[in-house]
């Protein structure tokens, strides 16, 4: 019997307010039932997207896209160069980036 080795990788994050670290994105999908009122919802489908993170103390939860900011400055750099394209620009986002991140690090610490 072959042994299938699954490798996901994470990415550093802040989950409200804590660190954490980001494992995937979930989809939830319901069915909404008509209302039986006039004026209530006329039914369908209801669809959103939550986090799961995984926090230092291992607690895993699921939290909302907005509640989430990635500390992962490898892909940050991407995301600048995509963005800006040229040195100067990339640089001042870089600096912005860490700039960001160490006011977070001093907020925690308090």
């Amino acid at each position: 019997m072959d042994i299938v080795k699954f490798e996901q990788s994470v990415r550093p994050c802040m989950a409200k307010g804590n660190k954490a670290a980001f494992h995937r994105w979930v989809e939830h999908n319901y069915v909404q039932e008509p209302g039986l009122t006039i004026g209530s919802s006329s039914g369908g489908q209801v669809s959103y997207v939550t986090a799961l993170v995984e926090f230092e103390t291992g607690q895993v939860e699921e939290v909302r896209p907005n509640d989430i900011v990635f500390r992962d400055f490898a892909v940050n750099r991407l995301f600048g160069e995509y963005i800006y394209g040229d040195e100067e620009h990339y640089e001042e986002f870089c600096k912005m980036l860490h700039d960001v991140a160490k006011k977070d690090d001093n907020l925690l610490s308090q």
